[in-house]
């Protein structure tokens, strides 16, 4: 047999490539014997797929094959590929090998509870087994795909189940924004929508599933204050307030609870905007979230009144928290000494928005200058 180097790509339903190369191997021909075959295979998998057709549809060999590489199932016959055995075994070894199954057994209830037994809560996996109508509504086999998912399977299930109580439930319990999936009644449901939002996303808290409630459930007081109120060790990234009705964005509870902990004064409305208490609360948060500051718009201080960034008090909190926040004070308090050393205090490069007169300053440049 002969020594090459050979480069094989192949495609699974999940659209990954995979590159193998095989160095100095022996490689194998259509002509070569059933031992030769059963030698390179054991050794490589994937060698299977330059064998003759009948060792293709030799059982000992294609078992040998998947169990050194899982996928070798791409090049074995059609009618192994159909067979539950030797599919099984390949699952086993990586669920992604069901794509080169026969049509019949990608909707085996069987093979499909295993791929989703064995991929318990890898990515994008509980996809795998779902090619078939009928396994979308098997309620067992969905809501086996949930547990193991972490509740993202409701996207694949059928519209009945996307309407059943318990499953969305279940669903969302594992991860609020679940509820993106669920039946428009279910997205009504008061239950679900509150389970949805006090549930948790990537380990964390979150109240955004608020995005996925009706209309109705969004101007729900309650779930609202719920939602907003997520992410209190200082994450800072939960912008359910966005979801809000525009009659409780102009609740002070409910925008004083969410700017304590997340960067949404952008989200209140105007009137709150003007609030005192609230915009203090609200700079304040910015402390602890200025690893996500990417623009302007991250600046808590940029969406407060023209009367409050002209309020000494609160620029002195904006500037303690976030130096750069100087850019948003008013014009007066820019040429304020005390607030500018505070800025450059936190930030030198704040001093960029500080006043032509103070950008000037001796003492200050000395400052900047340590």
């Amino acid at each position: 047999m002969k020594k090459n180097k050979l480069a094989i790509e192949f495609e699974t339903k999940k659209e990954i490539h995979l590159f193998i190369y095989l160095v100095g191997m022996d490689l194998i021909t259509n002509q070569s014997s059933r031992e030769d075959v059963l030698l390179s295979v054991k050794d490589d998998g994937l060698m299977l797929e330059y064998a003759s057709a009948e060792l293709k549809n030799d059982r000992e060999i294609v078992i040998s094959a998947i169990n050194s590489c899982e996928v070798a199932l791409k090049f074995a016959s059609e009618e192994l590929k159909n067979d539950r055995e030797v599919v099984l075994e390949a699952i086993k070894q990586d669920g992604h090998a069901l794509s080169f199954a026969s049509d019949e057994l990608k909707g085996d209830r069987e093979i499909a509870l295993q791929v989703i037994k064995t991929y318990s809560g890898v990515g994008f996996s509980y996809r795998i087994p779902f090619a078939s109508d009928e396994l979308k509504a098997d309620r067992e086999v969905v809501l086996e795909a949930i547990n193991s998912s972490n509740g993202e399977a409701l996207e694949i299930a059928s519209e009945e189940l996307k309407n059943d109580r318990e499953i969305v439930l279940k669903a969302v319990n594992l991860n609020g924004r679940a509820l993106e999936f669920a039946s428009e009644k279910l997205k009504n449901d008061r239950e679900i929508v509150l389970a949805a939002v006090n549930s948790e996303f990537d380990g964390s808290l979150d109240g955004m599933a608020l995005e996925y409630a009706s209309e109705e459930l969004k101007n729900d007081r309650e779930i609202v204050l719920k939602a907003v109120s997520q992410y209190g060790d200082g994450v800072c990234d939960c912008e359910a307030l966005a979801f809000a009705s525009e009659k409780l964005k102009n609740d002070r509870e409910i925008v004083l609870a969410a700017v304590k902990s997340n960067m949404v004064l952008r989200y209140a409305s105007e009137k709150l905007k003007n609030d005192r208490e609230i915009v203090l609360a609200a700079v304040k948060t910015d402390s602890d979230c200025s690893e996500f500051a990417a623009s302007d718009g991250d600046f808590t201080l940029a969406f407060a009144s023209e009367e409050l960034r002209n309020e000494r008090e609160v620029v002195l909190e904006a500037v303690r928290a976030r130096g750069l926040s100087l850019k948003f004070a008013s014009k007066e308090l820019k040429n304020d000494r005390e607030i500018v050393l505070e800025a450059i205090n936190t930030d030198p490069e704040a001093i960029e928005y500080a006043s032509d007169e103070l950008k000037n300053d001796s003492e200050i440049l000395e400052i900047l200058e340590l």
